[in-house]
């Protein structure tokens, strides 16, 4: 089977390689260790990110006050696999503030702006975190070891804080194919692909990037646990390839819903990261924190997303 292209380069903006868009990219600073931007969230646990030194290569997200019980234990991997893990920091303490701990893949660079539904896009400027490193999959499986540390050691403020007892994986793009193969780790207990699917055919013509990054679809029956795709309907360019991995996924539990936001999801439709952030808290508490509630949002012919304006669904496993 021929070796799939890069994941970076199948969900990035097409990437020139110019010496200028690479100095650029070299001027993206990383932040200094300690609490980076606004404290948010509507959960009962308003979160902040943080960029500890003890974790170099990644960003944190958690509450400003601690809960008293261990939180799970959420991972992160970016649109573009890229370098930046403030790339979705409204989305990501909004996730935090519901009682999670999450660690983001990447340095802290910069935050986006919130971006409401309708308003205009401009692409005609490169990004220029695509000529920065890709993230891998090994980056965001190491910080479960990180946390694991963290947690036995009585001088971390993060001292018995973290229950890597449970542990789940997200991503968007990229990202989401990162958490597909971070899956296969038996130490992690569900997943959810947001904008994401693993490819059929490589694009023709494309040199590799990072040979970590590679997915293939044989790897879908190694996942470990419930995977949930949530999707931008037939105008992502994951669509296709997300439903052949629903079709093909008949282990686990999987759960498919599209709401024709196209590729770049709800992240910045508001300081709360949209809908997707309310479905990731949903799925995270129902499959970690066994909170049936939350559960309702996925199970039975009436569940939430399946009686939701502008949403359609399907699922395997997912009603008993």
């Amino acid at each position: 089977m021929k070796r799939f292209r890069s994941l970076t380069a199948v969900f990035a903006v097409t990437f020139t390689g110019s010496i200028a868009f690479a100095a650029a990219a070299q001027d993206i600073a990383i932040m200094p260790p300690g609490p980076i931007g606004a404290t948010t969230g509507t959960g009962p646990y308003p979160a902040r990110a943080i960029y500890d030194k003890s974790l170099q290569t990644d960003t944190l997200y958690f509450p400003v006050s601690l809960p008293q019980e261990p939180m799970p234990l959420l991972l992160w991997g970016n649109g573009g696999c890229r370098d930046n893990g403030l790339r979705y920091s409204q989305f990501l303490r909004e996730v935090a503030s519901h009682g999670f701990f999450v660690i983001a893949s990447g340095h802290p660079r910069f935050e986006r702006e919130v971006r409401p539904r309708g308003t205009p896009k401009d692409d005609s400027a490169p990004d220029p975190l695509s000529a920065l490193p890709d993230t891998t999959v090994e980056q965001i499986l190491a910080a479960i070891d990180w946390a694991d540390q963290q947690n036995r050691d009585e001088s971390s403020p993060y001292f018995r804080k973290i229950d890597t007892g449970r542990i789940g994986v997200m991503g968007t793009s990229c990202g989401g194919l990162q958490a597909i193969a971070a899956l296969k780790d038996k130490r992690l207990k569900t997943g959810i692909a947001f904008n994401s699917g693993v490819l059929t055919e490589p694009p023709p013509g494309v040199m590799d990037r990072n040979a970590n990054l590679y997915v293939k679809k044989e790897e879908l029956a190694e996942l470990q646990g419930p995977v949930a795709y949530i999707n931008g309907g037939p105008s992502d360019i994951a669509y296709r390839n997300a439903l052949d991995d629903f079709d093909r996924l008949t282990h686990v539990p999987v759960f498919f819903a599209e709401n024709g936001v196209g590729h770049g999801g709800t992240y910045l439709f508001d300081e709360h990261g949209g809908e997707y952030a309310g479905v990731a808290i949903a799925w995270m508490s129902w499959q970690l924190k066994d909170d049936k509630k939350a559960g309702e949002w996925f199970v039975g012919s009436d569940c939430q997303l399946c009686t939701s304006e502008g949403w359609s669904v399907k699922k395997k496993g997912i009603d008993g």
